[in-house]
């Protein structure tokens, strides 16, 4: 099963820049797969230890790999800024992001009936030490309560934008800020609420307001929103 449909990125309206990208789809797929397959195999043989570790607690965990029936997995991919990003703030923003494909640099959540189970990010499997127990298991989670990630990621994932839109993380931003392709325009999701709400800014302007070196609030923006021009962004 695929996991995104980019049937909602093309535009019936003349746009005076078109900003394409190239996205191997198939190729996250692909890995994060059989990353799970593999942290799935990971789990059963850990099994003892991670009940050991979580004696007080009722935990389920995914040992059975049932992904393309009872199982859902989507990617969302995490891009980064070009090195150059300061020296030109008159383009827009989204020819400052690098969104050359790396398959190990992708976020996963699992869904069972259509609701959110597991979240991570790639794990590679070579050189795991036992720190690594808890990271690497599948054991399946609650997404009601945002404050086991310190934060309003909980919140954000369960809206399941993913499965609806291209959907992307960029480095360095807060982990409760993500990023979607809605008819050819990027927008910056963010604060999301256990009402299913959220702020939604497209890029330019979220960066004009929100954007310094670590992406922390700043209330002297350090960029000037200069690009004015419509845009459409594809990817393909």
């Amino acid at each position: 099963m695929f996991f995104i449909s980019i049937a909602s990125f093309y535009c019936h309206s003349q746009i005076a820049d078109t900003i394409r990208f190239d996205i191997d789809f198939k190729g996250y797929e692909t890995v994060i797969k059989n990353n799970i397959r593999e942290r799935s195999v990971y789990t059963l043989k850990n099994k003892k230890a991670i009940l050991d570790l979580y004696e007080k607690d009722s935990v389920k965990l995914l040992l059975d790999y049932k992904i393309d029936s009872e199982y859902i997995i989507t990617s969302i991919p995490v891009f980064r800024l070009k090195d150059d990003f300061y020296n030109n703030h008159k383009s827009n923003v989204l020819h400052k992001i690098d969104f050359s494909n790396n398959f190990y640099k992708q976020f996963l959540n699992i869904y069972n009936n259509d609701e959110i189970v597991y979240e991570s990010d790639f794990v590679n499997q070579d050189n795991l030490s036992q720190y690594d127990l808890i990271r690497n298991s599948l054991i399946l989670n609650s997404f009601d309560d945002p404050v086991r990630f310190g934060n309003l990621k909980g919140y954000l994932l369960k809206l399941g934008l993913e499965r609806k839109y291209f959907t992307f993380f960029m480095e360095g931003s807060p982990i409760d800020h993500v990023f979607i392709v809605d008819k050819g325009i990027v927008y910056a999701i963010f604060n999301p609420t256990p009402e299913g709400k959220y702020n939604k800014i497209e890029i330019n302007e979220y960066f004009s307001k929100y954007y310094d070196k670590k992406f922390i609030y700043n209330k002297k923006p350090r960029l000037k929103k200069k690009f004015k021009e419509k845009y459409f962004f594809e990817i393909y």
